[in-house]
């Protein structure tokens, strides 16, 4: 068999494996959430930086200041598809990062700033058991 052919052959099957891992992830994804894409879920906010964060928000919803090394409360939020935006104020700069919420209804946002005058965070999403 010629190795040409065993190369497109393997490299076929391999992108037809991704796409289809790709659609199932999605599929998961969506099941999660409601009509339209739409989930209710549970978020607190642990401020791992050196700065105070003010006037917090994800997806909008606000969580108000959070000090440095303080946490907020457990809040509600509205998502699309598993994304939500977070936007914060450190240092007297505005700051705005993106999450991925998947497999759970609960998560605490672990957030970093990685580089204030690039607007940089680093979000550690991590999910959280529903409480009993």
């Amino acid at each position: 068999m010629n190795r040409m052919y065993v190369r497109k052959a393997a490299g076929d099957v391999l992108r037809v494996a991704c796409a289809v891992v790709l659609a199932l992830w999605i599929l998961a994804g969506l099941s999660a959430c409601g009509p339209g894409g739409i989930a209710e879920i549970e978020v607190r906010i642990n401020n791992i930086s050196q700065f105070d964060f003010i006037e917090v928000s994800v997806a909008d919803q606000s969580f108000g200041d959070i000090a440095a090394g303080g946490s907020s409360d457990f809040v509600i939020v509205t998502t699309r598809f598993g994304y939500a935006v977070v936007k914060l104020t450190a240092d007297g700069r505005k700051v705005t990062g993106q999450t991925l919420n998947m497999g759970a209804k609960r998560f605490t946002y672990e957030i970093d700033v990685v580089d204030l005058l690039a607007g940089q965070l680093a979000i550690d999403v991590v999910p959280e058991e529903d409480p009993a």
